[in-house]
């Protein structure tokens, strides 16, 4: 499963595999420019929120860089300035959605 591969690549990379941290690396550079993207075509320039299993099994294993990831969401050729500006947020609860749902008021 994915998943599975996902998990065994985050410990081969806290063990210290070079391969598996270039692949960590490669991912949060890839999610960054995709979620920079997204942000400039959606017009999110009041923040973006990043969620998802990986993403978290990558920061609980202390191998998130926030300054690969920010330099990777800026780098928008004529729009750096308006990147800049963009705040970016990680969810770390385990289940947002029934958190969310939890809230809401069904009454």
């Amino acid at each position: 499963s994915p998943v599975g591969k996902a998990s065994a690549v985050v410990s081969a990379a806290r063990e210290g595999d070079p391969t598996a941290r270039a692949a960590v690396r490669f991912f949060i550079t890839a999610l960054a420019t995709c979620a920079g993207d997204a942000a400039l075509q959606t017009g999110a320039f009041g923040g973006v929120y990043l969620t998802g299993g990986v993403l978290r099994a990558i920061a609980e294993a202390g191998l998130f860089n926030d300054e690969t990831f920010r330099a990777a969401f800026v780098h928008k050729k004529g729009y750096r300035d308006i990147m800049a500006g963009i705040a970016v947020a990680r969810i770390t609860h385990r289940d947002p959605a029934l958190l969310g749902l939890a809230g809401m008021d069904t009454g």
